[in-house]
Formats: C-alpha cells, structure tokens, sequence
C-alpha cells in the first residue's frame, strides 16, 4: 500500500507540473465553465440548475479521457509500464494510482465550480450534499473506468485520441449537458442513453428513474475497469487481436440494459 501511496502521489504532482494535465485538469473545463456560464445562463435561465453537475461531468470527461488514457499509452509506448513490471508493481496499481490521483483534482474543480456557480450565477445547492457526491462518485469511477479501458485498448498514442473523442463529443451534445435530454429525437435519445453523462445528469436531477441510473453508473465501472485489467498489456506489442479488444464495447451493456428500464 506503501507504493500505491507513493505512486498516488506521484500522479497526483504530475497533474500540476505536466502543462498537458494541468490544462485538461484545470485550466480547459474551468475556462469552459467561465465561457458557459456567461453565455448559457443569459440564453437558458433554467442552465443555471443544471450547470453545476453539467460542468462537473465536463470536468472529469476532460480528465478521464482526454488527458488519463494518453498518459497512459505514452506510458506504455516508452516503457515505463514495462519498467514497471520488472519492479514487481501490479497491473491494477498501475491502473489505479492515474485514476485515484486525478479524483482529487477533479474534487478541487467540482468545488470550485459549485462555489462559483452559487455565489454569481444563482445557482442553487444540491438540495442532498450527500446524494452529490455519492453521484459525483459513481459518475466519477464510470469515467475513469472507460478512461482505462481506452488506454488499454488504444493501439498507439495517436489512436487513443480518437477513440476518446467517440465518447467526449456526444457526452457533451447528446448527455444533456447543454440543453435537456428530453428535447432530443427519439433516436438520439437511444443514443444518449448508451453514454454516461445521460446517466449522471439523470442521477444528479434526483427524479424517476435516478436509482437506475445510479446502478448503471456503478455497474458500468465495475465492468470497464474489469475488462481493463482483463485486456491490461505492459508493452506496445498490442499482442492482443482486434476481436478480442473489441470486447471493450461491453462496458456500454450496463446502460443499454438500463435503457429498457
């Protein structure tokens, strides 16, 4: 645990001296939610009920899948994960130790955007503090399991961009974010119920239907980082087939099955 700590640690100052990380874990999502707030709240009055879940899913999409996954594949392309192993860490620290210490920054933004949002924009508090921040958990731990799941399966440095980029945009578009999931086709709204960010806006709002988005949330982690650690590889090899990374796509089952709830 000693090491784990250590390497949380590690992590966690990398995110504030690396520029790269630094901008996706801060000054990108805070930027965005300062650009938002102005514009958004002037042409949507009711945006500013919504706007401090909506900017706290931005802010760990940001986190999870554009900055986590390609640490973690430049990690690998250079050796470090192989580095690594030959020192004896585990698979699962190595997945582990980017998440935990990225949950901390995304704390410190969550906050700052909450107290921003109440003390300029009107916004309300969560009327459960707690109810948050167990959504805020789950939503969190969903993310960073699709993050891993990625990286693991992204082939190189330049792919797992793209691939992230396949869940960021229509998280943003589709996920409710910006407008209210229930203006959206019914064919976009099938859509969007295969994403998370549907899932956590819905979980956050407290109405029907928020048990069952909370449960896929949940469910949706455990199986993302359990096919991550199934599909781990320490090298840039990318030994493992196509078909078989293609499994990956079960990490969406959780909210496909939800969908018929």
């Amino acid at each position: 645990m000693n090491t784990l700590a250590h390497h949380v640690l590690y992590e966690f100052k990398a995110g504030l001296r690396d520029k790269s990380q630094l901008l996706m874990n801060y000054l990108f999502p805070l930027l965005f939610f300062t650009l938002v707030g102005a514009i958004m709240t002037r042409l949507d009055p009711s945006f500013k009920d919504r706007v401090i879940p909506a900017m706290a899913i931005f802010s760990v999409m940001c986190s999870y899948l554009l900055s986590m996954p390609a640490g973690l594949v430049t990690a690998r392309e250079s050796g470090v994960l192989r580095s690594y192993r030959i020192s004896g860490v585990p698979s699962w620290s190595t997945l582990a130790a980017p998440v935990v210490a990225s949950i901390g920054h995304m704390a410190l933004v969550t906050l700052i955007v909450a107290g921003v949002s109440v003390a300029a924009l009107g916004s309300a508090v969560p009327a459960s503090v707690a109810l948050f921040v167990l959504v805020w958990l789950a939503m969190t731990a969903a993310y960073a399991g699709l993050g891993a799941l990625i990286a693991v399966v992204s082939p190189s440095s330049r792919a797992v961009n793209l691939i992230a980029q396949v869940v960021y945009i229509p998280s943003i578009m589709l996920g409710g974010l910006m407008m209210p999931s229930g203006v959206l086709p019914p064919a976009l709204e099938a859509v969007a119920s295969l994403l998370p960010a549907k899932h956590a806006m819905n979980a956050f709002a407290g109405g029907e239907g928020a048990a069952i988005s909370l449960a896929a949330l949940v469910a949706g982690a455990i199986v993302s980082f359990a096919l991550a650690s199934w599909l781990f590889e320490w090298d840039g090899t990318n030994s493992r087939a196509w078909p078989l990374r293609l499994l990956a796509l079960l990490a969406l089952a959780p909210y496909a099955v939800a969908m018929f709830f």
